[in-house]
């Protein structure tokens, strides 16, 4: 399924090509689904282009040795650090342990966690050293627009997935999954019918218990018409989750060094005929 819709994709608009024109993922789409904000400060940090910096970022915000730091940076060939080794050097912090210990194994967890969600990679095995930056100060963890954020790197994921040598896509795929579940119920999904909606839409929905092949996901979406689509899928969502007014902004959105094009106009036409 995923496969399919990732096909779909086109680079120059940032939105899916359907038999009967355009949809995207949205700000809204990204606030209802996962509950994160999507106001906020944006998403800035250096490129770490160099192992060293990395190395320089393990000792200095998570405690680690330099040895340990230049043995794991060595083992992933790059700035990032397996998901596998936060855990191991982080996960036996008690409430006894020192301020500095604790404070150091919050910023693997939250490292651990946005490399397992918001900015995984192809590889599902590691993360870039570049994101613990943002937790530097822990106290402005919760100012940044992380749904927005998201967003943008999962633009960029999917239009690198789109080129003819890649086998693999990165980003959150939990959301882009929700999202597909979300617009196209009938066709990909059934409902949770133990889901409350003080919960993100992410939990709501269970996946068809037979598998689709690619071909019949192929051939469905190309028998797709507009009247298919639950184009405004959040409605019984908003009293707990009001829609984000951002959501209509045009412009761009960042996450570092990744700026992608953000014009929800494009794949949202029905709605805005009635807005």
């Amino acid at each position: 399924m995923l496969s399919a819709f990732c096909e779909r994709w086109q680079p120059e608009t940032k939105t899916f090509h359907l038999p009967f024109g355009e949809m995207t993922i949205t700000l809204d789409d990204v606030a209802s689904i996962l509950h994160i904000p999507v106001i906020g400060s944006m998403i800035s940090f250096s490129q770490l282009l160099r192992v060293d910096d990395a190395n320089a970022l393990l000792f200095e915000l998570l405690g680690t040795t330099d040895v340990k730091a230049s043995r794991e940076t060595e083992q992933c060939r790059s700035p990032s650090v397996r998901l596998l080794w936060l855990r191991e050097n982080f996960s036996t912090i008690t409430d006894v342990s020192s301020d500095d210990d604790i404070e150091f194994a919050t910023r693997a967890f939250l490292l651990h966690l946005v490399g397992c969600t918001l900015f995984a990679d192809k590889s599902a095995t590691s993360v870039r050293v570049v994101y613990l930056e943002l937790f530097c100060d822990l106290s402005m963890v919760g100012s940044y627009a992380w749904g927005a954020a998201c967003l943008a790197f999962l633009y960029r994921q999917l239009t690198i997935a789109t080129r003819f040598e890649v086998r693999q896509l990165g980003g959150y795929l939990t959301l882009l999954q929700a999202w597909i579940y979300e617009h196209f119920p009938e066709m990909f999904s059934s409902l949770d019918l133990s889901y409350i909606e003080s919960r993100p839409r992410a939990l709501c929905w269970r996946p068809h218990v037979i598998p689709d092949s690619l071909q019949s996901v192929w051939e469905r979406l190309g028998r797709l018409q507009s009247s298919d689509v639950c184009w405004e899928p959040y409605v019984d969502h908003r009293a707990e989750h009001p829609f984000p007014d951002i959501t209509w902004f045009s412009g761009c959105i960042k996450c570092g060094l990744v700026v992608e094009p953000y014009h929800p106009e494009r794949g949202l036409a029905p709605v805005w005929e009635r807005v």
